[in-house]
């Protein structure tokens, strides 16, 4: 088959492995995975998926160049843009994609950085950390704060903090599902990033409902020019386009 158009996803968002399934199935059209996160690997893309990783930013601009591509599709979590930034200087084609943040609710404890929420907690609040393993460190000065951490994969890890521990669980979880993890650990604070992500807001419900108070770091802006971010489904209707032609 001959070979229009040679793309790489950036597969960071859940809505990442939908949209390499819809481009797959488009003549001449070949796509690359580079897969950011665990949860997205896990969902093995149809596509091929280059494995190894990348050891600093010249690696991915050599593999960038190697491989030549017409198109680089950064759908890496709104947090991340270590390999969209080294894409974009390189002069390669590039489209952000995006989705709808959530609401920055006024009631919420709203600041950009973990440590800068950390330091907003109360004397002995009860945390339900939804950042990640690797944010733990954050709270290393908070000795007086229970954070529970929660972890898709099951693992044998040590937990780093004197109060707390991993709280194992594959989603989607249902704001019910929520609701009972809150209640059943006391939770007081729920500690997450601006993903917005629609599997993630069922957190926010819960924590509406029951009375937990939303600790919330704001989404970075990165410098991208507006007309190179789109939405997943505008990505796919300018892909399509070029492959009918």
């Amino acid at each position: 088959m001959h070979i229009a158009m040679k793309l790489l996803l950036i597969a960071g968002m859940g809505e990442s492995v939908d949209l390499a399934q819809s481009l797959s199935t488009l003549p001449g059209i070949e796509v690359v995975a580079v897969t950011e996160g665990r949860a997205v690997a896990r969902a093995k893309p149809p596509v091929r998926v280059h494995e190894g990783g990348f050891h600093d930013d010249r690696a991915f601009a050599d593999f960038l160049r190697q491989e030549a591509f017409d198109l680089v599709i950064d759908a890496a979590h709104p947090f991340q843009f270590s390999l969209g930034r080294v894409a974009r200087a390189t002069g390669q084609g590039y489209l952000r994609a995006s989705r709808d943040l959530w609401p920055e609710n006024p009631g919420y404890i709203l600041r950009p950085t973990l440590a800068d929420v950390v330091a907003c907690l109360p004397h002995d609040a009860h945390v339900f950390a939804v950042t990640g393993r690797g944010s733990l460190a954050a709270f290393e000065n908070r000795p007086d704060v229970t954070v529970h951490c929660r972890q898709l994969t099951r693992h044998d890890d040590p937990f780093p903090l004197p109060l707390g521990g991993f709280v194992f669980g594959a989603g989607p979880f249902s704001v019910e599902d929520e609701i009972a993890t809150f209640q059943a650990l006391g939770i007081t604070h729920l500690v997450l990033r601006n993903g917005g992500s629609v599997m993630g807001h069922s957190k926010l419900a819960a924590a509406a409902r029951v009375g937990v108070q939303v600790a919330m770091i704001t989404a970075p802006r990165w410098n991208i020019p507006a007309d190179a971010q789109m939405s997943f489904a505008d990505i796919l209707k300018q892909v399509k386009s070029y492959a009918s032609h």
